[in-house]
């Protein structure tokens, strides 16, 4: 995952990569360093017999078949399985054909022409007519951003005839069928918002890291080259001098052939190249006037493929064709035009853009241009999050694009107008003994400005002037951060320089649950408070009705002119990676089961691991073991039910919720942190109790 500073890092990497010297080709059976590392995490976490699931992410064309052709060789050799298979959701016989071509590269003795050797291959025209021996098997879904829908040929293949294997990770069909998944793609965007916003079961990620001498989306924006497409049709002489700037050199263009404004773009690319003498011809689905490489040049029987150096400069126009996986020669191109101006951000980084991403270009070193959409590089400049949807894809982890396959489109606050940052809630409690706090009784409309506004603001002050380690102490502030904030502590509280905000009846429910994410997770809100002044005072009143609340606790939210420690790291998840729409097969969907799931977690917790005290000690504490021993893997500090609420009997724990924190105490000290144990509130069953969640 990414914050500010591993920005910074890209920038640093992008001049190394730029600089190496680019490696070669890798010959039969020859693995990278890098492919065999990430095939090793793999499989060591699958030995461990936990998770079986894992997502392979890479960077588009870094070398991830070769990671997984690894990984499969290991698995077969150990006799840890006994068949692998590679599906993928395309029907573009090209890229099926490369995928045969690299298992037969990668693992000759295990591949067969006919496809009934141990490693089998399977595209979305073959699934309908194929039935997989999953016993012992690793499956691998290649590409797996394409055919993600809950409803579509791939998920309906894995859960109707293969014993209801899922890509929401469901560990139960795989450990009874002594099975293995692999998810393996470069815009894995749905599969990782399902697992940040606990949508699916856990799953192993492994990063790919890049060879030397990479050149991908990032090296590409730090060198300048990536720009944004124009209308050919308006500014058709600009475009002409475009094409002159790349004499005897493909022009790769995808136009989409829908809209009055698509036709007229192609109309004149075909105006401007017979004015000046130049190609144009197509590569479509049904319509191939030039192959890709030489070997599909011999078998289509065509004269030029993009292998070879072309006479003059050609346009070679593309639709729906190379999406994703194709690696293209880049030796001989120019540039690339995605003109698909609407399309999702994963199939325009797949597209032609991820085609120009590898190790292999020209001898001198000169790369091609990369033309997209203006939206796809537009800044955000008045929210608070401003990266353009391709820097949010270049620096995927802790942010995500947001225009993609299966995610739900979110609202991103604003940024302050005056140049401060918020900072996370700070939740004070109110002394008792010493704090004058029983105006929280009943709210009162007069507490809202005057002198009665003046002394509640007095009051917040005092009780913060009190616990000014709170401040120092925050691991949530930068240090700069903390000595702006106790300085305006330190001077005496002026109207202007606070804002006091009455949580009462059903007000700001919304904002009182951002609130308290905040508080929880160290993030701010990400929706400014009027005026950004230097202290917010947030009081909650008797009564108030948003979840959580509790009067007793007062929350400040600070702004600074001072930065923040984390970056991005500030704020809110769903600012930073969409939730999905729940329409992938990436989240979980299964209704017909009772079981409650540990959504982001180990495994599921089931009935039998809250039957009794015991089971619940012993679930508990295998949880926090592998929780803490395995940094890799995605493990939640939150388990939560995927249902409505976790049920325990009162027959076998009879002190109800406070027999549950015990246990919770216990384990906390063992594992050095705070458990906490969270109700579920309304009706319960008779002789049992409801628990929503258990955290640390």
């Amino acid at each position: 995952m990414y914050n500010i500073s591993k920005i910074k890092l890209i920038r640093l990497e992008a001049q190394s990569c730029l600089s190496h010297k680019q490696t070669s080709v890798m010959n039969n059976m020859s693995f990278y360093p890098e492919q065999e590392s990430a095939a090793q995490n793999i499989l060591r976490v699958f030995t461990i017999g936990v998770i079986r699931y894992a997502l392979l992410s890479a960077f588009c064309q870094s070398g991830k078949s070769g990671a997984f052709h690894y990984l499969i060789r290991l698995m077969l050799q150990k006799g840890i399985i006994e068949h692998a298979y590679i599906l993928c959701g395309s029907s573009e016989t090209i890229l099926r054909d490369q995928a045969k071509d690299d298992a037969k590269k990668f693992n000759p003795e295990y591949y067969k022409d006919d496809n009934t050797g141990a490693i089998q291959v399977y595209f979305r025209q073959d699934l309908a007519s194929s039935n997989l021996d999953v016993v012992n098997a690793l499956i691998i879904v290649d590409e797996s951003h394409l055919d993600q829908g809950y409803d579509q040929m791939l998920a309906k293949f894995l859960r109707d005839y293969h014993g209801g294997i899922s890509m929401d990770g469901n560990p139960v069909p795989l450990k009874e069928k002594k099975t293995f998944f692999l998810s393996v793609d470069a815009t894995p965007y749905a599969e990782l918002a399902a697992l940040e916003h606990k949508e699916s079961y856990p799953k192993h990620v492994e990063t790919l890291v890049p060879g030397s001498g990479y050149y991908g989306l990032a090296q590409y924006n730090f060198a300048g080259r990536l720009n944004e497409t124009f209308s050919i049709a308006s500014q058709p002489i600009r475009f002409a001098k475009l094409l002159k700037e790349y004499p005897k050199k493909y022009a790769l263009l995808r136009l989409t052939n829908k809209g009055k404004n698509s036709k007229e773009d192609e109309e004149k690319v075909w105006e401007v190249c017979q004015k000046w003498g130049l190609s144009v011809c197509y590569y479509l689905e049904g319509k191939k006037e030039i192959a890709i490489t030489k070997k599909e040049k011999v078998e289509l029987r065509l004269k030029a493929s993009l292998e070879d150096e072309p006479e003059k400069t050609t346009v070679v126009i593309f639709r729906e064709t190379l999406r994703a996986g194709k690696v293209v020669p880049k030796q001989h191109i120019g540039f690339v035009w995605e003109g698909s101006a609407n399309g999702k951000t994963d199939s325009l980084v797949q597209g032609l853009p991820g085609r120009m991403c590898g190790y292999d270009f020209n001898k001198d070193g000169s790369k091609p241009m990369l033309f997209v959409p203006p939206s796809s590089l537009k800044e955000n400049l008045t929210k608070v999050i401003k990266a353009s949807e391709m820097m949010r894809a270049i620096i995927s982890g802790l942010v995500l694009p947001q225009k993609a396959t299966n995610l739900k489109k979110v609202h991103i606050a604003a940024a302050p107008t005056n140049g401060t940052t918020e900072c996370p809630p700070l939740r004070l409690c109110w002394d008792e003994e010493d704090d004058d706090w029983t105006f929280t009784d009943k709210f009162d409309e007069d507490y809202s400005h005057g002198e009665d506004r003046t002394e509640i603001g007095t009051r917040c002050h005092k009780v913060l002037s009190k616990n000014l380690d709170l401040i120092r102490n925050c691991p949530n502030y930068s240090v700069e951060q903390k000595a702006e904030i106790l300085e305006q502590i330190s001077i005496p509280l002026l109207s202007e320089n606070f804002t006091l905000r009455n949580l009462h009846d059903a007000s700001q429910i919304n904002w009182f649950k951002k609130l308290l994410t905040g508080h929880e997770k160290g993030t701010n809100t990400g929706e400014i408070i009027d005026g950004c002044r230097p202290l917010n005072f947030v009081v909650t009143y008797h009564g108030y009705k948003a979840p959580g609340a509790n009067r007793k606790y007062l929350y400040v939210v600070f702004y600074t002119k001072a930065g923040a420690k984390v970056g991005m790291e500030q704020f809110p998840l769903g600012y930073r990676i969409a939730p999905t729409n729940g329409k992938s097969h990436f989240s979980i969907h299964d209704s017909s089961t009772s079981e409650p799931a540990v959504a982001g977690g180990i495994a599921a917790m089931k009935a039998d691991n809250i039957k009794n005290p015991d089971s619940l000690r012993a679930f508990l504490d295998e949880y926090m073991t592998q929780w803490k021993n395995s940094p890799n893997i995605m493990y939640s500090r939150s388990i939560v039910c995927n249902k409505d609420a976790f049920r325990f009997s009162t027959k076998t724990f009879p002190g109800g919720e406070k027999d549950v924190e015990k246990i919770c105490s216990q384990l906390g000290i063992k594992f050095g942190v705070k458990m906490r144990v969270k109700q579920k509130r309304g009706r319960k069953a008779e002789g049992f109790f409801n628990l929503a969640e258990i955290s640390w």
